[in-house]
């Protein structure tokens, strides 16, 4: 039997959980969206962990964790939600994101085989590296991004310390 390992983290290189928690929500208050702090549905915790999203389509959830000393892991669900554009946007809500709290970021994707690293500075560049296994996407893109090197295991935008 064969398990495919799946991991998803974006990391912002910065402490400041109030100062980040505030721009998220701006950045999503633009797209129309409302802050919530439970779902409003009569599920479990543990029935909302097992309900696929395909079937939540209009709940995003997204959690702040201080991480090592100058750095905060966010996890969203679903588990690239940073990584794409809003609607009419000209880049992804990660590189927004960076901009806005004027700190670098970045977004690593693991899955089987592939995977992918999105990084975003403060200026709001990108780079992409890796590759992507789906039918949806075309060649050498993530979402709407161009992958601008195959392979993520090593930085090319950011000094990121080991």
């Amino acid at each position: 039997m064969f398990i495919e390992f799946r991991n998803y983290i974006t990391c912002i290189q910065s402490n400041n959980l109030d100062s980040i928690e505030l721009a998220i929500t701006r950045i999503f208050e633009l797209e129309g969206c409302r802050r919530i702090s439970q779902p409003p549905q009569t599920l479990s915790n543990e029935e909302l962990r097992q309900t696929p999203w395909l079937l939540l389509p209009d709940l995003w959830i997204v959690g702040l964790f201080v991480s090592t000393p100058g750095w905060t892991i966010v996890k969203t669900q679903p588990n690239e939600l940073l990584c794409r554009r809003a609607r009419g946007a000209a880049r992804p809500r990660l590189s927004e994101l960076a901009m806005q709290i004027g700190c670098n970021a970045f977004h690593v994707g693991a899955y089987g085989h592939n995977g992918i690293l999105l990084e975003a500075d403060t200026m709001g560049q990108t780079f992409i590296s890796g590759s992507v296994d789906r039918i949806e996407e075309e060649e050498n893109q993530f979402y709407e991004e161009q992958i601008n090197a195959s392979g993520y295991s090593q930085f090319f935008l950011l000094d990121v310390p080991e």
